[in-house]
């Protein structure tokens, strides 16, 4: 909750979603956002890697990439490919609607 309410200040602008990002930081053992990152424009990459994180395990990170507009441009999936080099190989022309794992493309010859 509080890492949705961080998100939704820092949106608006309120500096109060810093103290909120830090705590979330610091339940899971990492270190608190530095007070020189306050910005909007420098708080919303934390807030995406903390979304990251947090949905990844969930098994929901395709939704929360697919909302957050990283699949609409070069530049956008460039900046997602530097903080996650698991998406190296996305193409966005081919793969952008939901990739297939390979293991059900290996299984099914109709796919091929």
């Amino acid at each position: 909750m509080q890492r949705l309410q961080a998100e939704a200040l820092n949106e608006l602008g309120q500096a109060a979603a810093v103290p909120l990002v830090s705590q979330v930081r610091q339940r899971v053992g990492l270190a608190p956002i530095p007070a020189t990152n306050c910005a909007q424009s420098n708080l919303r990459p934390h807030m995406r890697a903390e979304r990251g994180r947090k949905l990844t395990g969930e098994n929901r990170r395709w939704f929360d990439i697919s909302r957050g507009s990283l699949f609409s441009n070069q530049a956008s999936l460039d900046d997602l490919i530097t903080r996650d080099p698991n998406f190296s190989g996305f193409r966005l022309d081919v793969l952008k609607l939901r990739p297939l794992p390979q293991t059900n493309i290996n299984l099914d010859p109709a796919i091929r």
